[in-house]
This record gives C-alpha cells, sequence and structure tokens, in this order.
C-alpha cells in the first residue's frame, strides 16, 4: 500500500514530462528541455528507488512471484541492450556478444530482464568514459544455461565479492558517480535468481582489473 502510494505522484509527474519534451503544447529551448529531462529521469530513479524496496520485502517475505514461460535467453539479451543502447552510446561504452544456439529456457522473462539490467547499469558505472568495454556471453555450463557479464572498469577487491549482494551495500559512494545506486539492485537479482533455482556470483582480479557477473539458470521441462 505505501508503495503504491508512494508511485501514484510519480504517474503524473512522468507523464507531463513527457507531453512537455513532445513540444506538442509549445516549443522549448535547449535549456527547458535539459531541466525538464532532469526532472524526468530522477522521477524515473525514484520509481526505480521504490520498486526496488518493493521487490526487497517481497524476497525477504518469500512472497516474490515468477510467471515462468519459453524463453528464448538470446531475445531477452537482444532486448536489453536495445533498451540500454542510447545510455552506452551517449558515454562511449562499447558491448559485444557471444551468444550461443542454446534451448529455450522456463524463466520469468521481466524478472530476468530486470537482473540483466542491473548488471548492465553497474557496469556502466563503473567503466571508463569513451574506453568501456562490456562483453556478454551466453552458452551452455554443465547442463546448465550460463550469462556472462565481463567489463573492464575498476573492478572488485577479495573482500568485496563477499560483500555486493548484501542489501544497502555500496561498492562507491563517492560524489564522482553520475548515477546514484540504492544498493539494491544486486540483492534483487540475487533473490531473482535463487528463485528461479539458479546462481548469481562476481569475480575480479582486484582493484583496476575489471569485473565478471556469472548466471546460471537450471533446464526445466
Amino acid at each position: 500500500m505505501i508503495t503504491h502510494e508512494l508511485k501514484s505522484p510519480l504517474v503524473p509527474i512522468l507523464a507531463y514530462a513527457d507531453i512537455l519534451l513532445s513540444q506538442h503544447i509549445g516549443e522549448l529551448n535547449d535549456s527547458q528541455k535539459e531541466r525538464i529531462s532532469l526532472i524526468k529521469s530522477s522521477s524515473e530513479s525514484l520509481v526505480k528507488l521504490i520498486q526496488d524496496l518493493l521487490d526487497a520485502q517481497k524476497i525477504e517475505l518469500g512472497e516474490l512471484k515468477l510467471e515462468k514461460r519459453e524463453n528464448d535467453l538470446s531475445e531477452i539479451i537482444h532486448s536489453v541492450i536495445k533498451k540500454i543502447n542510447p545510455g552506452l552510446e551517449h558515454k562511449g561504452i562499447s558491448i559485444t556478444t557471444d551468444l550461443q544456439t542454446v534451448p529455450h529456457c522456463m524463466c520469468d522473462q521481466t524478472r530476468i530482464e530486470q537482473v540483466l539490467n542491473n548488471l548492465l547499469y553497474n557496469a556502466m558505472d563503473f567503466v571508463p568514459k569513451e574506453h568501456g568495454k562490456i562483453e556478454i556471453k551466453l552458452h551452455m555450463h554443465q547442463g546448465q544455461f550460463e550469462i556472462i557479464i565481463k567489463d573492464n572498469g575498476t573492478g572488485l577487491g577479495k573482500d568485496q565479492l563477499g560483500k555486493i549482494f548484501t542489501k544497502f551495500y555500496q561498492v562507491d559512494t563517492s560524489t564522482t558517480r553520475e548515477r546514484g545506486g540504492t544498493g539494491l539492485g544486486l540483492p534483487v537479482s540475487l533473490g531473482i535468481i535463487n528463485a528461479h533455482g539458479g546462481k548469481i556470483w562476481a569475480d575480479s582480479e582486484g582493484l583496476g582489473k575489471g569485473s565478471e557477473f556469472h548466471i546460471l539458470l537450471p533446464v526445466t521441462k
């Protein structure tokens, strides 16, 4: 009920921001466009925060419900990349894929997209501008689906690897980061993958050496 009440005021804010940016009711100068875009992006960040809080609570209570159907993981990956591509281009980050042909996966498409979004936006935060590289691989590993997201970002220390899936844990709280983080994206992703009967973990050779996130999903008939 609380999350619904928090979300409700944001619906007209986002709607009117879109209407203003469409310029159907009047032309905008560049300064006005920039400020309205900031209103929109800030509202979207708040919606995500509210949703993350709700999902984290559902996971803790064991009430996260999945709508599993047969899905093509390659199509899901391509769909997520298409949605975030403007942000990648804006920051000069390249993304490459190596997606092997695998059977259809019984999973909740929306939730798997949510996990991939979390991991890719995290990667975008920590790779260098203009030289950032992200690789996504999909293959079968020991009879399971494996998705690997690798980047050339700041990497993780050994002590951080065991903490990043803890609720509200922040790897970097410096003011130099462009996107604020809730500290909930990875814990929520862990809950979603666990609910699928899978596993998710991170690897890194150390600070400054990039990181890899692995997702394993079981093959179910």
